[in-house]
C-alpha cells in the first residue's frame, strides 16, 4: 500500500512539475513588454525567443536589445489595442445632461402668460437631454483617440510546485502555485 501511494505520488508530482514549467509560448512579431528587478527592460516586438533569453526590437530604437531569460520578472504580450469611445461617451453623457439639467433648473419656470411656456422641471428635461448627447458625441470623439495595450501577463519564474505526505500514509496533496 505504502509502495502504490509512493509511486501514485511521484507520479503526480512529475506531472505537476512539466506542467508548470512550461514556458508561455510567445509568437515572433508579437508585442511584449518584459520587466526585470530593475524596471522594465524591453518594450518592443519580439524577434526572437530561446532558452537563454528574449530578443526584442524596442518601439523607439533600431537595434535589437537582448533580456537574459534568468533575469525575467515578468513578462507581458499585448492582446491589442484599446479604444475608449464608450468610457468617454458615458463621460460625456453624464457630464452633458448634469450641465443641462443644471442650467433647466437655474432658469426656472415660464411666466404663466408665455406664448410657450415650460416648467423648471420641463427645461431640466429637455436641456438635460440636449446637452447629455451632445456631450455623449464629443466623449465618444475625445475617447476615439485615446487607446492603451490589453496586455497578458506571464510570470513563468514564480512557479512552484510542492509535494506533501499524509504524516498518517493514507494522503497525497500536490500544490501548485503561480
Amino acid at each position: 500500500m505504502r509502495v502504490r501511494l509512493a509511486a501514485t505520488a511521484i507520479l503526480i508530482a512529475t506531472i505537476a512539475s512539466r506542467v508548470a514549467a512550461q514556458e508561455p509560448v510567445v509568437d515572433s512579431g508579437a508585442r511584449v513588454r518584459i520587466s526585470t528587478d530593475s524596471g522594465v527592460a524591453a518594450l518592443g516586438s519580439l524577434v526572437r525567443a530561446d532558452s537563454a533569453g528574449f530578443w526584442v526590437l524596442p518601439d523607439s530604437a533600431d537595434h535589437q536589445v537582448f533580456v537574459r531569460r534568468w533575469s525575467v520578472k515578468k513578462l507581458e504580450v499585448s492582446l491589442g489595442q484599446r479604444h475608449h469611445v464608450g468610457d468617454g461617451a458615458g463621460i460625456g453623457l453624464l457630464v452633458g445632461g448634469g450641465i443641462g439639467v443644471v442650467i433647466g433648473l437655474a432658469d426656472g419656470s415660464d411666466p404663466p402668460n408665455s406664448i410657450i411656456g415650460f416648467s423648471a422641471g420641463a427645461k431640466a428635461a429637455i436641456l438635460g437631454v440636449t446637452f447629455g448627447a451632445i456631450g455623449a458625441g464629443f466623449g465618444a470623439l475625445v475617447g476615439s483617440g485615446m487607446h492603451e495595450d490589453d496586455w497578458h501577463e506571464y510570470q513563468p519564474s514564480n512557479v512552484h510546485v510542492s509535494l506533501s505526505i499524509s504524516p498518517r500514509g493514507a494522503g497525497v496533496g500536490v500544490a501548485i502555485s503561480f
